[in-house]
């Protein structure tokens, strides 16, 4: 199988050092480096951090033609092994690139791991070397020699890579093994009760699917605590987040960390699983057009604020003082009369995540506008006797749980059928630069209250 073997043995130059072993299959050697990573929408162009690429057999260097930006390719001699060596720059900080200091490093997979061709759907080998005294935390499965194995090459790049002397903490959500680890902080040693509550909302997560274990078999959480950083990436068996100190420090900021916890768990279901058909299976190549992020974004971002008071963690209160909140942001933007939610999410690719001081007055986020239909929804399905938790559940059954990737259709079918009336109501809301019926929604929910 390919094996990546990479050395964080350099902090001090922020260097990371990769070797890729491979035996050949046929005399043309085609690779790639994927230009972004599942979960954050945007070409990141890592290869701008590649350097030294270089092809050895056996004592030879063979020469490398670069056919694209990210892609290469090489004509063997003969199928006997070879070696691909490079080096990458890991300075920038966040949930979805590298950063390597002299304290602790983190990988993004998609930022360093090299794809073959015709070796996608192969098993793949890591190994770490690492600076004394410093840890592992990968969630794969871990052999004799000390390497880990990855399924497939989707599998290795879903695989974020945390090492340093951190401290860490196990507990179980539903007896399945979970692990805390964290940068620059250790919550559990300084909240007692952070771990149980942790637990709470991932048992809130499952009835909210309406499952009795998560979907991981095992699941790593690291947390970067930054001094002002926000943010968080989902994979299939982890996820890794970056929280400000000064942020945990404020009244509500142990409840927000919560929220993030409970935003990025879910992912495991809504959006790694239970996919749009447009990400199965990914293309890492190119930009592709997703019209459904407004579910898989909006829907996770609404019930966060729900799920810590469904763990029995926070009160009525601040959950009406959550969601007040993001409706009078969403209020307060401009950029919703002239997006449309639809829009926003097939417009990912170059509008969310590339932000300029007139993005407010020109564009909507599908989190938040998302988040503001999934409430609408939510309140009018409970006025029909159902919710959202139903229409989840289902769409977890019929597609989720089947690897069945689901289209715009689907969502809408899915819906209609808890209300017929969706199915001509939904799409136009969608594709409106209106805003969905929110005072309606608030006034029916009162009343039925």
């Amino acid at each position: 199988m390919p094996h990546l073997a990479i050395a964080l043995t350099e902090p001090h130059r922020q260097l990371v050092r990769a070797r890729l072993s491979h035996s050949p299959r046929r005399p043309l050697l085609r690779l790639s480096l994927p230009q972004w990573t599942p979960g954050s929408y945007l070409i990141r162009n890592y290869v701008r951090r590649l350097e030294g690429l270089e092809l050895w057999q056996a004592d030879r260097l063979l020469p490398l033609q670069r056919t694209g930006v990210a892609s290469w390719e090489a004509e063997l001699p003969d199928l006997v092994p070879v070696e691909l060596r490079y080096q990458l720059l890991a300075p920038e900080l966040s949930v979805r690139t590298c950063h390597l200091t002299i304290d602790h490093g983190f990988l993004a997979l998609a930022a360093v791991a090299l794809e073959i061709e015709g070796e996608r759907w192969s098993s793949h080998r890591l190994s770490l070397e690492l600076p004394a005294g410093w840890e592992p935390f990968v969630p794969l499965p871990q052999d004799a020699s000390g390497s880990w194995t990855a399924r497939d090459f989707d599998q290795l790049i879903d695989t974020p890579v945390e090492a340093g002397p951190h401290p860490s903490h196990r507990f179980a959500v539903a007896a399945v093994p979970h692990r805390w680890v964290e940068w620059g902080g250790d919550l559990p040693a300084e909240d007692p009760a952070w771990l149980a509550d942790v637990e709470r909302v991932c048992l809130a997560c499952c009835r909210l699917m309406g499952v009795e274990r998560p979907a991981a078999d095992h699941y790593l959480m690291v947390l970067h605590r930054s001094e002002n950083g926000y943010g968080g990436l989902e994979h299939d068996l982890s996820t890794v987040l970056q929280f400000g100190r000064q942020t945990l420090a404020k009244p509500d900021g142990r409840r927000k960390l919560l929220q993030l916890v409970a935003h990025e768990y879910l992912h495991q279901w809504n959006v790694r699983r239970l996919r749009p058909a447009e990400l199965t299976p990914y293309a890492y190549g190119e930009a592709v057009v997703v019209p459904t992020l407004w579910f898989a974004e909006g829907v996770t971002s609404y019930v966060d604020q729900l799920l810590p008071r469904a763990a029995g963690i926070t009160t009525d209160v601040e959950v009406l003082d959550d969601l007040g909140a993001d409706l009078s942001r969403y209020l307060l933007s401009p950029g919703r009369r002239v997006q449309s939610l639809k829009a926003s999410s097939e417009e990912a690719w170059v509008k969310l995540y590339l932000a300029d001081a007139h993005s407010s007055s020109s564009q909507i986020s599908y989190y938040l506008k998302g988040a503001v239909l999934a409430l609408v929804l939510d309140l009018r399905l409970r006025q029909r006797g159902s919710g959202l938790p139903a229409v989840l559940r289902a769409l977890w059954r019929s597609h989720g749980a089947v690897g069945r990737g689901y289209s715009e259709a689907d969502l809408v079918a899915a819906f209609s059928v808890h209300d017929p009336e969706l199915a001509t109501l939904l799409p136009r809301w969608l594709e409106a630069t209106e805003d969905p019926p929110l005072e309606e929604a608030l006034a029916l929910s009162l009343i039925h209250i």
